[in-house]
């Protein structure tokens, strides 16, 4: 094998009593159970539940020519058999350069993906859905859901409810600092529900970094990094299932006033709200986590620093764990010289459980 090739595994173990048959979990936590062998390198791998135990995974895999990438997927089940081709699913034969894969459950076995990819000429925003056994169900190179002049990038979704999925993306001119947050709802075949995309601040600064999870409702909250040129804050709005914006126009601002704050997420929490973490920078060049409960109206439930401790926190992973309840975890930076993985379950009226 060459160094050139990056054998991609799925990091999912299960531990038997004895070694099972070829193409099944492997029982040896130095191999685990490998998805690609393809030549080149895969990367950018992102991993759904599958609705029956197992996964469906994708990635950007260059095996077809070096800098060019293109999507791939596949599915392992509950027993660590793989289900579809091997080496993975072509998710568009468009030879290009397939950037940033991001992918969610279509909540009937299969899952729906975006990228974004200059066939052309800049980058465009485009999707695909693939069913539980492999099948393409989208037009083969993709469906478009965003185009034009600008550079359409960062593409994020969630789902709609109804097997579609509503997604948002920054769109900016690579001369300009002028850039901005859209969102398209996008139905079961592949459809734009909305007609013209929806533009979610129409300010003359600087949006970059947009994040989105489900309302709940068929609509979605959707939160973003503002430039104001002086420093950056994060702005949340709320969509409804027919496009419709609940906020304010231009969103609510949902960190302090002072000092920059950027890198927001967003998660559900199963019940209406949402929970939305982001670095606060204003207390120097280490930025802190801090957390916001939203509430359906836009209001703040609650807004706190993950923890109280110096030394920074940063790269977050949230996860909706019970209704209600978020759990998160980061690095931090707390020990001197070193950095440790901390973890904190919080309920939606911003109660800390650990």
């Amino acid at each position: 094998m060459t160094a050139s090739r990056t054998l991609l595994i799925a990091a999912i173990t299960f531990f038997t009593p004895h070694l099972v048959a070829h193409g099944q979990w492997n029982s040896d936590p130095a191999s685990n159970t490998p998805i690609c062998r393809a030549g080149n390198n895969q990367k950018f791998v992102r991993i759904v539940d599958d609705g029956k135990g197992g996964a469906i995974m994708c990635w950007a895999d260059e095996r077809e020519g070096q800098n060019f990438y293109k999507i791939f997927a596949q599915r392992v089940d509950s027993d660590g058999f793989v289900r579809w081709a091997e080496n993975g699913v072509a998710i568009s034969p468009a030879f290009n350069a397939q950037l940033d894969p991001q992918m969610i459950s279509d909540d009937a076995g299969g899952a729906i993906i975006v990228w974004s990819d200059p066939r052309n000429a800049d980058l465009d925003v485009f999707a695909q859905r693939i069913d539980s056994s492999g099948n393409i169900l989208w037009k083969s190179d993709g469906v478009t859901v965003a185009t034009g002049m600008a550079q359409q990038t960062d593409a994020k979704l969630t789902g709609d409810g109804q097997h579609g999925a509503i997604v948002t993306w920054s769109a900016h001119v690579s001369s300009s600092q002028d850039g901005h947050i859209y969102a398209q709802r996008i139905d079961a075949n592949g459809a734009p529900v909305w007609g013209q995309e929806i533009m979610l601040s129409n300010s003359d600064q600087f949006e970059s970094a947009p994040c989105i999870t489900s309302d709940g409702s068929g609509g979605a909250y959707v939160a973003w990094a503002f430039y104001n040129n002086q420093e950056y804050d994060v702005v949340a709005q709320r969509l409804g299932a027919n496009g419709g914006q609940y906020w304010q126009a231009n969103g609510i601002t949902m960190s302090p006033s002072s000092g920059a704050q950027d890198a927001p997420a967003l998660v559900a929490d199963g019940t209406g709200k949402a929970f939305l973490s982001y670095y606060d920078w204003s207390s120097g060049s280490v930025p802190t986590l801090q957390v916001v409960v939203i509430n359906p109206d836009g209001t703040k439930a609650a807004s706190f620093g993950a923890t109280a401790t110096s030394g920074g926190q940063a790269n977050p992973g949230m996860a909706t764990i019970g209704t209600g309840l978020l759990g998160i975890a980061w690095e931090d930076g707390r020990s001197a010289g070193k950095t440790r993985v901390y973890a904190q379950i919080i309920d939606n009226t911003g109660k800390k459980l650990w």
